[in-house]
């Protein structure tokens, strides 16, 4: 390589010369191709991708790419992307390049770790990171491990809070945001936290945030007269709130298309805009599009969408003509009904139809203490992972168990579909209006259509062909169980009412005798009538209890002096304890007469024609023709004959007339068991408790009959 001389001599029989050509020849170096090359990621997950960059040098014209361990072993690509390693190791990497001069190969060892996916990973992105005020952003979920469930924090966002999986959220508010998403799978959590990942700027606009306007020449004009005052929650709007209608754009999202304030002291008009042809993308009405209403209000920064009455003289009403002009008589932007559920099982609906139908986001303050709601399209059981729910129905009413009191808020539109089509069978009856209801009148007219109903996990039942009638109101918020013998339409009349449910304490729990305890209602309930062809034995103010094998009550009713029936309870599938019957076993009947204090043993005769006899069964129905009181002591200990001495007494006390109590139980007044000891048959016993605070205490003697509680007072 190099610059190089050329000398020639020549020489005849004369003489010689020489020619000299100095740097005559130039020698260069053959443009053999040089191989090298890059990955975007050398250390990924097992089922990850890779991407590769040809770096190679001297204009290689082919290229062999050699991937140990990949899915894809080899490539003639020159810049190979989503290379899928399945394997964990460590793996080689070879390129070949060739030009027409020769070829080059650059391998590099161990460049490429897979590693095994532990649990799941979180990460996510946004569409934008940079919006003004009242824009809408859409965060998608990029997590790896297969996660099962989401929970979203965002900052400065509208909702703050989503368990969707690619949420969309609102900023109203200028500023920089936060954001974290804490995902789970069956292989454990994992959280992203992205700090100051979202900026939000400051609009300036005459409009509330997300409603400017673009004004064109096709116009159509809406007159809102002061006697029409739009209202939010039947509440009339203020000075300076908006009112505008809305239209859909090329990407199916809403547009406003006009809107103005409203100022409560003058009639005021929008003007709607119509879409500007010479415009590439749609930025107004088409002809003929229909009017979407929405209110905002300045005190709590929120639209509303709304339902609009139009004035039926004028000639245009609800959709957009070029020089139209419609006036409203009412603007009304949804309803609210705040619903209280009680701790324990009951019957829950809505007269309210949400905006947001998503369960999960119904329950967002208060999921953790969902424990399982569900009626016969599904359920929801967060401790199981299983949500086949999904939407709220408001044409349903659900099961529901939650772990303390909690309430639920509906923002939405007042049900206006109150036709109900019912089949033979049994089915979730809600209360679609916001008012109580007589339960004889409103199913005056369709006796011969149905059975009974009764309340979800509750103790009242309407039953008219045994007379029954201890549910004698059917309340907003609950929700029923009704079973029909034909096909037929329930219609319930409209009526204004309140926007809360008013449940009365203790709806899920009665304790009617001390010695069975409290019966809690579960969602697996059977019903027996005691119509009164079976009440010839029984005295005004009698208990009939329905006991298990073990001698638990899980069904109990008082005995007024009318039919009535009593409620029964399954097991509760959400504990680990007993606390009801399971399906199938047999009912047996205990009569205690309190003034009496007297407990009988019953013969009970069931009405053959109906399905379930003397058996429980999950919406089994049976009816008792006739009861006839046997026996009384039922075999064990009588609370007649137990003397507690002292009593009150600070703790240490004697206990007389228990030969036949096999073991005694006390229990504090927070229902904690502070003392469980057997008894060996004698007359009595001491026993000392004096290490624990005063107060009311119950004693259970239990013998394999009825078991007798009595009071202990610790002073």
């Amino acid at each position: 390589m190099g610059t190089f001389d050329v000398a020639l001599t020549v020489i005849n029989e004369f003489g010689s010369d020489t020619e000299a050509k100095t740097d005559y020849i130039t020698v260069n170096v053959v443009p053999l191709p040089v191989a090298d090359f890059e990955a975007n990621e050398t250390v990924i997950y097992q089922g990850g991708t890779i991407d590769f960059t040809d770096l190679s040098t001297n204009n290689p014209t082919g290229w062999l790419w050699i991937f140990e361990g990949a899915e894809t072993t080899s490539s003639t690509l020159q810049n190979p992307t989503g290379i899928v390693y399945n394997t964990v190791g460590t793996f080689d990497v070879a390129l070949t390049v060739i030009n027409e001069f020769g070829s080059d190969t650059e391998a590099k060892t161990d460049y490429i770790t897979v590693e095994v996916i532990s649990g799941p990973v979180a990460d996510f992105y946004a569409n934008e990171t940079s919006i003004e005020a009242g824009d809408i952003v859409r965060f998608y979920d990029t997590s790896t491990g297969n996660p099962t469930s989401w929970h979203w924090e965002i900052e400065g966002s509208s909702p703050s809070v989503s368990y969707q999986q690619n949420p969309v959220v609102v900023f109203h508010l200028p500023g920089i945001y936060d954001v974290k998403l804490t995902i789970s799978g069956t292989e454990g959590t994992d959280e992203e936290i992205k700090e100051d990942y979202i900026e939000v700027t400051e609009v300036t606009s005459i409009y509330p945030p997300g409603w400017d306007v673009v004004p064109t020449s096709s116009q159509h004009v809406i007159a809102i007269p002061l006697e029409a005052h739009p209202k939010v929650f039947d509440t009339p709007i203020l000075p300076g709130d908006f009112v505008g209608v809305f239209y859909l754009d090329d990407f199916n999202q809403l547009k406003c298309g006009g809107a103005t304030a409203w100022t409560g002291i003058e009639n005021i008009a929008v003007i709607a805009f119509g879409n500007d042809p010479y415009f590439p993308l749609k930025n107004g009405f088409s002809v003929g599009e229909e009017f979407q209403w929405w209110i905002y209000s300045m005190g709590d920064e929120t639209s509303y969408p709304a339902n609009a009455e139009y004035n039926e003289a004028l000639f245009f009403t609800d959709t957009f003509y070029p020089l139209g002009m419609s006036g409203l008589t009412d603007l009304l932007a949804g309803a609210k009904y705040e619903l209280t559920v009680l701790e324990g099982w009951s019957g829950i609906s809505s007269p309210v139809d949400p905006w947001d139908k998503n369960i999960e986001g119904i329950f967002s303050t208060s999921f953790s203490n969902l424990v399982l709601m569900n009626n016969f399209e599904g359920l929801i059981w967060p401790d199981e992972e299983i949500n086949t729910l999904v939407n709220w129905d408001s044409h349903s009413g659900y099961n529901i168990k939650v772990d303390e009191d909690i309430i639920l808020e509906f923002l939405g539109y007042a049900e206006d579909n109150l036709s109900f089509d019912f089949e033979p069978g049994w089915a979730f009856l809600p209360v679609p209006v916001p008012c109580e209801l007589n339960t004889a009148d409103l199913f005056s007219d369709y006796e011969d259509d149905f059975v009974l109903l009764r309340e979800i996990s509750g103790f009242g039942t309407y039953w008219p062909a045994f007379n029954i009638n201890t549910l004698e109101f059917l309340y907003p918020g609950k929700s029923y169980m009704f079973l029909a013998s034909n096909p037929f339409t329930l219609e319930f009349e409209p009526c204004a009412g309140t926007s809360k449910n008013a449940i009365p304490a203790n709806v899920n729990t009665v304790f009617l005798n001390p010695e069975w305890g409290t019966v809690k209602a579960t969602n697996a309930f059977h019903t027996i009538a005691v119509p009164q062809s079976a009440l010839g034995n029984l005295k005004t103010g009698d208990i009939v209890g329905v006991i298990n094998s073990n001698n638990q009550c899980f069904g109990e009713a008082r005995y007024t002096g009318q039919p009535f029936a009593i409620s029964v309870f399954g097991d509760d599938i959400t504990t680990t304890s007993i606390d009801g019957f399971e399906t199938g076993e047999q009912f047996k009947l205990l009569v205690y007469r309190p003034n009496e204090n007297t407990s009988f043993t019953v013969d009970a005769v069931y009405d053959l024609s109906l399905p379930n006899s003397n058996q429980f069964g999950i919406n089994g129905i049976s009816a008792i023709t006739n009861l006839k009181l046997g026996a009384n002591g039922l075999n064990g200990p009588s609370s007649q004959n137990i003397n507690i001495q002292p009593n009150p007494s600070k703790g240490i006390f004697k206990i007389s007339g228990i030969q036949m109590v096999e073991s005694i139980i006390i229990m504090a007044p927070e229902g904690d068991k502070i003392y469980e000891g057997t008894h060996d048959g004698s007359h009595s016993t001491s026993i000392d408790i004096s290490g624990f605070p005063a107060g009311i205490y119950l004693i259970r003697f239990q013998s394999k009959g009825l078991p007798v509680v009595r009071k202990l007072i610790i002073n």
